[in-house]
């Protein structure tokens, strides 16, 4: 599973990153964590990517215009936005937001989300197939 952060203030990228070390260590977990602290680094390789952790107010443009433009290259993409302004939060989900975080960061808050994450992503693996009144279970 990969996790990309994206926050241009340094120290709020590193305390989520640090967050979400501290969850996967807690619960037996492993996130492929990167950080961007420019977005147009995220860019380039935003296909890679099933999560982002993505800070709303960036330098030249909001994270709410950048989720457009992920969701262009990357439909598929859930993003969890975060900022210091919740003002932010009905346009984040106009962008269909997985989840908005209001910073500082509620630990607990996180770590509900990537449990949803994870609950996400273990019922994603699990297709039912009902042929002709035959059941299939497809797990990838």
């Amino acid at each position: 599973m990969k996790l990309a952060i994206c926050d241009n203030e340094k120290n709020d990228l590193l305390q989520i990153k640090k967050l979400v070390l501290e969850y996967c260590k807690k619960n037996n977990y492993f996130f492929e964590i990167f950080t961007y602290q420019d977005y147009k680094e995220l860019l380039h390789c935003i296909d890679d990517f099933n999560y982002i952790i993505l800070d709303v107010l960036l330098d030249d443009l909001t994270g709410i215009q950048l989720a457009k433009e992920i969701h262009n290259i990357n439909k598929d993409v859930k993003i969890i936005f975060c900022s210091i302004n919740p003002e932010y939060s009905i346009e984040a989900f106009e962008v269909n937001a997985f989840r908005y975080l209001v910073k500082p960061i509620n630990k607990q808050k996180l770590f509900e989300y990537l449990d949803e994450i994870r609950k996400n992503e273990k019922e994603a693996q699990i297709t039912l197939i009902d042929y002709q009144q035959k059941s299939v279970l497809l797990i990838f």
